[in-house]
């Protein structure tokens, strides 16, 4: 199998991310047994960024999980899957156990039983998740017939994005009806993106949000998913991209013409710098929210116009799959220091030129090596981005 139908590997991606959110559920419902698996990320795998920053066996196992799925159907890509986590765990004792997971529901409870310290049943619960073949997504998502060469392929995967919301779990629904909620576990999303690994660029991009909405506060969580197809000429979303009924400028007039920047909102993490927030504060409208993934997912949905990033805070496994939805509905997201420190023209030829590339830094080791060393600007309408382009470059504003 040399050539790949990119829509066979959207439709197991998705199956993966349903998978996924299924066993962050799971997770979030075993209260005490939440408390043993957070484990400290050892310094050489941690992002700066976070004083306490955690890692999960909920996050390994949906991380070697997509592994394990994608590898069933399409075993020429499992050695370039790449995901955040590293694959060694402590257990309450001390010892230390690798999460592989094999063909084996039995083996995977063993090696759990020893994870979750003994306890067996709630080992098994998951096992059974992660060995289930139902089939969790079983309309087709999209029939195009496009064929993209295997060997060209690279995945990045975030198991769990904003484990800082997972790990806490609060579920406050937001106050007001319409607007998205800005922390809490709503934040939290499986990230898969596949790029090309000759030009770096992102083609298939899937988003799942395990704690999308629930009916009550004693009712299962329900997920939702997210997804775009961008290659060559022919860009694909999913409904819900497409469908925008929340467009939150549905109700702005077009004859804001004086300001037409006072209604749009640009979303920034809490720790972004103070300098830029008060610039940008002079024309746009700022909201904080968690999760690199969940701000970018956002932006594609039509929640919010841009995000902004200005530090190397987030890595390839954050934006792949966000970038390749925003690039398939008509978006992108641009290296921001280059964008902004950059004296050409700002016009859509610009915007093309300065997408974030997922090429590894060589320069760099570790996870250093992939992060966003520019920052990041995520948007959908490209003329928002370019007049927010311009209008940073006027405030004199330099990203350092």
């Amino acid at each position: 199998l040399d050539e790949i139908v990119l829509s066979d590997l959207l439709q197991c991606l998705v199956e993966c991310s349903e998978k996924s959110s299924k066993i962050a559920q799971i997770f979030r419902e075993e209260n005490d047994v939440f408390n043993l698996l957070i484990q400290e990320k050892s310094e050489s795998e941690s992002n700066k960024r976070f004083v306490q920053d955690f890692k999960t066996l909920a996050d390994v196992l949906v991380q070697e999980t997509i592994k394990l799925d994608v590898g069933k159907k399409f075993p020429q890509l499992v050695p370039k899957i790449q995901g955040e986590e590293q694959i060694s765990f402590k257990n309450a004792q001390g010892e230390s156990i690798e999460v592989i997971l094999t063909d084996s529901a039995d083996e995977t409870t063993s090696m759990l039983s020893k994870v979750l310290d003994g306890r067996k049943n709630f080992a098994r619960a998951i096992a059974n998740v992660l060995h289930s073949t139902e089939i969790l997504c079983e309309k087709k998502q999209c029939f195009a017939a496009d064929t993209y060469p295997i060997d060209k392929l690279g995945i990045w995967i975030d198991p769990i994005d904003s484990t800082a919301e997972f790990i806490e779990g609060k579920c406050e629904e937001s106050e007001t009806e319409g607007t998205e909620q800005n922390n809490g576990l709503k934040c939290v999303c499986v990230l898969i993106g596949a790029y090309d690994l000759e030009t770096y660029v992102p083609v298939i991009g899937v988003v799942n949000q395990p704690f999308h909405s629930r009916l009550s506060e004693n009712t299962k969580w329900n997920s939702k998913f997210f997804w775009g197809i961008h290659y060559k000429n022919s860009s694909i979303v999913s409904s819900s991209v497409q469908s925008t009924p929340n467009d939150h400028n549905a109700s702005v007039k077009e004859d804001s013409d004086l300001h037409p920047e006072k209604d749009k909102t640009v979303l920034t993490s809490s720790s972004e710098s103070i300098e830029l927030l008060e610039i940008i504060k002079r024309q746009y409208k700022v909201v904080h929210s968690a999760g690199a993934g969940h701000k970018a997912l956002l932006v594609a949905i039509k929640k919010s116009d841009l995000y902004i990033l200005s530090k190397s805070s987030t890595y390839f496994w954050d934006t792949c799959g966000p970038h390749a939805i925003l690039m398939a509905a008509g978006g992108g997201m641009l290296r921001l220091k280059e964008a902004i420190n950059d004296c050409d023209e700002v016009n859509m030829e610009f915007l093309k030129r300065r997408q974030v590339k997922y090429k590894p830094v060589s320069s760099k080791t570790g996870t250093e090596a992939f992060q966003n060393l520019d920052g990041i600007l995520a948007y959908r309408d490209p003329n928002i981005a370019l007049n927010f382009v311009r209008f940073l470059k006027n405030s004199g504003y330099v990203v350092r």
